[in-house]
């Protein structure tokens, strides 16, 4: 570890690099955070805001998200200064994910490997033990084949148009979950409240109208710091969305649905993943376009304006065979950000989407069916798979429907 001298005079060093000598806000950050470990302090995100950004004692960093955005930015200039200027610094400043506390670290180019090579490196390493071995690893070397091509199609992939523009653009990205809605009821048996899951009831509202619907019982909302619960749909596709994810350059952050604030919408692009009924405060965007959910009836409906003019069952029960949909809507937000939903019935409706969206094979055939109506691929537009499916596992995915969106669509 440098002592603070030469801590001082690394940050000299890259302050005057071309990538922060126009960049104000983010040298005053990088000097605080610098200054923050020579006296041995970790700072928070709210001493941040206020010390480096002048912010106000009210300041809530889940409703202002603008400590978050800087410090992503302020960890790409000090990767590229890196990449560049200081190439051939011996230490380099870094801010670890998740973290604002800088760290110090050797900077060895040759060595040094980045989050999106560990799987591949994983691969190189199980074939050469499967070589030495012998013929036990036989069949670990043929699931390292498959892994390895799994990661030359996610390369393939973040090329397409349906993701290049989440790893080319210089705000964040932040994946969405969608949760499973919870409750707590009174049980008298057991003089206490209990967690309850009931599927016409998916948000605080509709908890509210249940409550009038039966004011002798008793209901209420779960406490802020209860353990979230996610449905598969929110989860399994992310086998297919976090390769993609990994072999790009950029950062993603995680977050639940019901935890997302307005200025998030604004100051990231966002890959929602989940249940159609845990869009949050998406599901006013996602159901103002022609592709929608109609929530009493559990179906989902093709409209041209005002008229239907189809509408699509999924199948009562995922047990055992089965048909479910899924919507996928790529839109514009509203501070030049984009916005992916991916939602759907039940976990091979989102699952299947997710794995065609994600192969170079399958997305060159949604190229061809766009290009085709439309003569070139489009920024913006709505889908509709049809996944076949057995035990919520998905086995045939079709694209069923499909549309382009307007730059200047009223979403909001």
């Amino acid at each position: 570890m440098p002592d603070n001298k030469t801590r001082e005079e690394i940050l000299k060093r890259v302050l005057k690099s071309p990538e922060f000598v126009h960049a104000r806000k983010h040298k005053q950050l990088l000097t605080f955070l610098v200054h923050e470990s020579m006296q041995g302090r970790t700072p928070d995100e709210y001493s941040i805001a206020v010390d480096v950004f002048g912010k106000n004692a009210d300041y809530n960093p889940n409703v202002d998200t603008n400590v978050r955005v800087n410090v992503f930015h302020l960890r790409k200039k000090l990767d590229k200064y890196y990449q560049k200027e200081g190439k051939n610094e011996p230490i380099r400043i870094e801010i670890p994910r998740g973290h604002y506390a800088v760290s110090f670290v050797k900077n060895d180019n040759q060595s040094r490997i980045r989050d999106k090579l560990l799987i591949p490196l994983v691969m190189i390493l199980v074939v050469v033990l499967g070589f030495f071995i012998g013929d036990y690893f036989l069949d670990l070397k043929q699931e390292n084949i498959k892994l390895n091509q799994n990661f030359i199609k996610a390369v393939q992939a973040t090329k397409h148009p349906v993701w290049s523009v989440f790893n080319q653009s210089s705000l964040p990205n932040m994946i969405v979950l969608g949760e499973i809605y919870f409750f707590r009821k009174y049980d008298p048996d057991l003089q206490q409240f209990v967690l309850v899951r009931y599927n016409q009831v998916e948000s605080d509202d509709e908890l509210e109208k249940l409550k009038q619907q039966y004011p002798s019982l008793q209901f209420e909302t779960v406490q802020e710091n209860s353990p979230e619960y996610f449905a598969m749909n929110s989860v399994w596709p992310m086998v297919d969305i976090i390769p993609v994810c990994m072999v790009s350059n950029q950062n993603y952050y995680l977050q639940r649905s019901s935890a997302v604030t307005p200025r998030e919408l604004k100051d990231n692009n966002i890959i929602y993943v989940g249940y159609y009924r845990s869009l949050g405060l998406l599901e006013l965007m996602s159901q103002r376009l022609d592709y929608k959910f109609d929530f009493s009836r559990k179906q989902i409906v093709i409209q041209n304006g005002a008229s239907v003019i189809k509408r699509y069952d999924p199948t009562a029960s995922f047990k055992q065979t089965h048909v479910d949909y899924c919507i996928v809507k790529k839109l514009p937000g509203t501070n030049h950000n984009t916005i992916l939903l991916i939602s759907s019935f039940s976990a091979s409706g989102s699952r299947g989407a997710a794995k065609y969206l994600t192969r170079p094979e399958s997305l060159s055939e949604l190229t061809e069916l766009f290009e085709k109506k439309y003569e070139l691929f489009p920024d913006y537009f709505e889908l509709v798979f049809k996944v076949s499916g057995y035990e919520r596992s998905d086995l045939d995915t079709k694209v069923i429907e499909y549309r382009k969106v307007e730059r200047g669509a009223e979403l909001w």
